[in-house]
């Protein structure tokens, strides 16, 4: 087998470039992308080789953010604690000091419940109220968008 030719049952494809291949009866181009021991293919929706290439490099991007098993089991504790290690060089020690105090006040609310993110992302806590942690909100924006954009 040629191993610039990939052949499966929907039909025949010929090899255009790094991930790109042309499907031989039709002409239109595929993404054929291997993430997490996954083979993903993907219709580039185009006869168009300069085309097919600019939609593969963000097709590329979209597979770039996608999250290892790992990190989908991630609690808000380490998420916080990972945020609070990666910022706390940019920013002055008092507004550290306020980012922890802030998390030490909101944690309560949000420990325990692991990658169940939708279950407290608009409810208030059963022992307080949501109006904490929207009062906090500004110093914890960026750890709760990211907890919750999974």
């Amino acid at each position: 087998m040629n191993p610039n030719a990939l052949e499966t049952a929907k039909g025949d494809y010929t090899y255009a470039g790094e991930h790109l291949r042309r499907h031989k009866t039709t002409g239109n181009y595929y993404a054929f992308v291997k993430k997490g021991g996954k083979q993903f293919r993907r219709s580039l929706k185009t006869t168009d080789k300069p085309l097919a290439k600019r939609r593969l490099a963000d097709l590329l991007n979209d597979f770039a953010r996608l999250m290892p098993a790992e990190a989908a089991d991630l609690t808000f504790e380490q998420v916080a604690e990972q945020w609070l290690d990666n910022t706390k060089h940019t920013v002055k020690p008092s507004t550290v000091i306020r980012r922890q105090t802030c998390l030490k006040a909101v944690t309560p609310f949000l420990s325990g419940l692991g990658s169940d993110r939708s279950a407290w992302a608009n409810e208030p806590a059963s022992n307080g109220s949501l109006h904490t942690i929207r009062w906090k909100k500004p110093n914890l924006s960026i750890p709760v968008h990211f907890f919750t954009d999974f």
